[in-house]
C-alpha cells in the first residue's frame, strides 16, 4: 500500500492540475492495465525483470552493473510488479475525490502565505483521505489474494500464503493444515478491511468526502 501511494497521490495530483487532454491521456493510461488480464501482465513483468530486460539493460548502461542482472524471484521485483498491476486501484478513488475538489482552494492558500507542503499536508491531504482509504481497502483485498503474481514472480523461494495454501492442498494434501491457514488469512484481512471501512465512514472523513 506504501508503494501504490506513493506512485498513485503524485499521478492524481497531476491529474488535478492537468487540462482536459492530459486528464483523457492519465486516464487511459490507468485503465489499460485494468483492462488486461493479470496473467498477461504478470508474464509481462517477467521480460522487464529478467537478465535482457530493460531494468538489466539500464543498470549496464549506467554503469551501475558489470554484468546482467535480474529481479526475478526476489521481493524487490514482487514489489514493482505488484505496484504497478494495483496502481489504478488508489489511482481512480483519489480522481473521484479531486475532481469535486475546487482548484481555488489551493490557490487560496497559496495566496495566504502557505508553501507547496503547507498546503498540500493542511489542505489536499485531508481531502484526499477518503479516497486513499478506499484504495487502501482495494489494493489490500487485491494484493493479499493475488496468486498468479506471487507464484511467477515471487518464485518458489519466496513463498507467501495465497501459495502456501496451495501447497499444501495440492501438494502435501494436509487440508486440516491449509484451512487452519486459509481461515487466519480470511480473519485477519476480514478484520483490516473492516477497520479500514469504519475509518472512512468517521463523520469528519464523511465531510470532506
Amino acid at each position: 500500500m506504501i508503494g501504490t501511494t506513493l506512485l498513485g497521490v503524485p499521478i492524481a495530483l497531476l491529474y488535478w492540475h492537468a487540462g482536459r487532454n492530459v486528464r483523457q491521456i492519465i486516464i487511459f493510461l490507468t485503465l489499460i492495465p485494468m483492462l488486461t488480464s493479470n496473467v498477461v501482465r504478470t508474464f509481462a513483468w517477467i521480460v522487464i525483470l529478467g537478465r535482457q530486460g530493460p531494468i538489466s539493460e539500464a543498470l549496464m548502461g549506467l554503469g551501475l552493473s558489470g554484468s546482467p542482472i535480474s529481479l526475478m524471484f526476489t521481493e524487490f521485483g514482487l514489489l514493482m510488479a505488484m505496484c504497478q498491476i494495483d496502481l489504478p486501484l488508489i489511482i481512480l478513488p483519489l480522481i473521484a475525490i479531486l475532481t469535486r475538489t475546487p482548484v481555488q482552494l489551493s490557490e487560496a492558500a497559496e495566496v495566504s502565505g502557505a508553501g507547496p507542503w503547507r498546503v498540500f499536508v493542511t489542505v489536499l491531504l485531508p481531502l484526499m483521505l477518503p479516497g486513499l482509504l478506499a484504495g487502501w481497502i482495494l489494493v489490500f483485498a487485491s494484493t493479499s489474494a493475488s496468486f498468479v503474481t506471487q507464484a511467477v514472480i515471487g518464485g518458489a523461494r519466496n513463498v507467501y500464503v495465497p501459495q502456501l495454501i496451495y501447497r499444501e492442498v495440492g501438494t502435501l494434501f494436509d487440508w486440516p493444515l491449509a484451512s487452519a491457514i486459509a481461515v487466519v488469512l480470511l480473519l485477519s484481512t476480514g478484520c483490516l478491511l473492516v477497520a479500514l471501512t469504519m475509518i472512512s465512514r468517521h463523520r469528519r472523513l464523511v465531510g470532506h468526502a
